[in-house]
């Protein structure tokens, strides 16, 4: 009986034998530019690549995925640097558009402001004119030399509001335009990030194919 064991375990390692000589038979390897090569046997393999090499059926070293993996993972890190850039440039728009609102409303109540100040100034100074013609006529030379003071200081007062609408509707148009300009680059932004996560999700698709051909 023992002697029946033994030749079936003979039998059984000659074969496995056989069969690890055959399969090796054929071997392939990736050289350092990620290129797969075949060999006929394991002296054809430079010396290099001989710990990698495989026979041909299996993967070249389980441990380090082939060139399209790789790529594909390159790829991958890629895009998501890229959405992640591309998600802190729409948040800094966002941030920019509201900050832009903010000014122009405050501009459009300077302006309101500015337009309620102008007819008061020239109100003051009509008035302060009248004043002053009529103390000319009774001859107070006091009050003759107060209201073209008083004159003076409304006028001054006149230009300064009108200068002020200037400045505010200039700033206005200005804070419009980056909104405007804002605006823009938010849509841009967006569009770049919805490339970018289509483009992962692509790779990723591509990923799993190439581990499926890689097995």
């Amino acid at each position: 009986m023992n002697r029946l064991w033994i030749g079936a375990i003979a039998m059984a390692v000659a074969s496995a034998v056989a069969c690890g000589t055959a399969a090796a038979q054929v071997a392939k390897y990736v050289d350092a530019q990620e290129v797969t090569h075949y060999a006929g046997s394991e002296a054809q393999i430079p010396e290099q690549y001989r710990s990698q090499a495989a026979p041909a059926g299996l993967p070249t070293d389980r441990g380090a995925p082939n060139g399209d993996v790789r790529q594909d993972r390159r790829d991958i890190r890629q895009d998501t640097r890229g959405i992640r850039e591309d998600r802190r440039d729409v948040t800094r728009d966002t941030r920019d558009i509201r900050q832009d609102r903010r000014e122009m409303g405050q501009d459009a109540r300077n302006i309101e402001r500015d337009r309620r100040d102008i007819p008061r100034d020239r109100r003051d100074a009509t008035q302060e004119r009248g004043k002053l013609q009529q103390d000319l006529k009774t001859g107070n030379t006091q009050a003759v030399n107060a209201d073209r003071q008083q004159l003076r200081s409304d006028r001054q007062a006149l230009g300064a509001d009108r200068r002020d609408l200037r400045q505010d509707q200039r700033d206005f148009n200005r804070d419009r335009t980056d909104l405007h300009r804002d605006l823009r680059d938010r849509r841009e932004d967006r569009r770049d990030l919805r490339r970018d996560v289509g483009n992962r999700r692509q790779d990723r698709r591509d990923l799993r194919h190439d581990r499926r051909t890689e097995r």
